[in-house]
């Protein structure tokens, strides 16, 4: 069996999104996802470092030499401005907070182990799906040709995933995922985001030759399927 894999959940700096069904809500985690796909070294040279200062050149006899720096004496009573009181009432900064979370614990959970996967495997997710608790995923995503099935297991602390199943991708499904403009992320952000409704699960579907988002969501002890166009990202319901 091969060994279990530690990737850590990401965070998003995106804010929830007003409640609305526009199509310009911005994409939530795909930002996210691509954060965790690398980061750059080095970077240029350190402008920051004092530069000497010019010096001007005189004719005039010299001046007797006279030492200006204080004694010691003084040097002990001049005040040290790291001694001073902050200001009464002056803020203290404060960390900021993570972008979660962003909806409720399920669906939370659902987009950082979209971001995080996306990440790790360099591929995107068209297809999730979970346990009651969130606490367990099946996620299949596309990578070239191919689409990968694996099962993620998540916590507090970060996700494990066991396995890789790995078989060709549909020349449909590959089509569609090369057009869309809108990506699973940011489709279940928007219907949850419009319904106030908790993730149940996200895939691709097709439909007379249209493919589309269909993204379900727990209504109190109902469940309502939704249609997010791929390219424009408009919300209908799927009755």
């Amino acid at each position: 069996m091969p060994s279990a894999t530690m990737a850590r959940m990401p965070s998003s700096p995106a804010r929830r999104p007003a409640r609305t069904c526009r199509a310009g809500l911005p994409s939530v985690v795909v930002t996210a996802a691509l954060v965790l796909a690398g980061c750059s070294v080095g970077g240029p040279p350190d402008d920051t470092a004092p530069t000497a200062a010019a010096v001007e050149l005189s004719t005039a006899p010299a001046e007797p030499t006279v030492d200006a720096s204080p004694s010691d004496d003084e040097q002990a009573q001049e005040p040290d401005a790291s001694d001073h009181d902050e200001p009464e009432g002056s803020p203290t900064p404060e960390p900021k907070n993570p972008a979660y979370p962003l909806f409720d614990e399920r669906t939370d959970r659902a987009l950082q182990t979209i971001a995080a996967m996306e990440a790790t495997l360099g591929a995107g997710v068209f297809k999730i799906d979970g346990n009651g608790d969130g606490t367990e995923w099946k996620l299949e995503l596309a990578r070239g040709n191919q689409r990968l099935k694996v099962k993620v297991e998540t916590d507090d602390t970060g996700l494990n995933h066991r396995g890789i199943d790995t078989d060709d991708l549909d020349d449909e499904d590959r089509d569609a995922l090369d057009s869309t403009q809108i990506s699973l992320s940011e489709a279940i952000a928007r219907v949850v985001d419009s319904t106030n409704g908790v993730l149940d699960k996200a895939e691709l579907e097709e439909d007379d030759g249209a493919a589309f988002w269909e993204i379900t969501v727990h209504m109190g002890d109902d469940d309502e399927d939704y249609r997010v166009d791929l390219a424009t990202g408009a919300i209908t319901r799927d009755d």
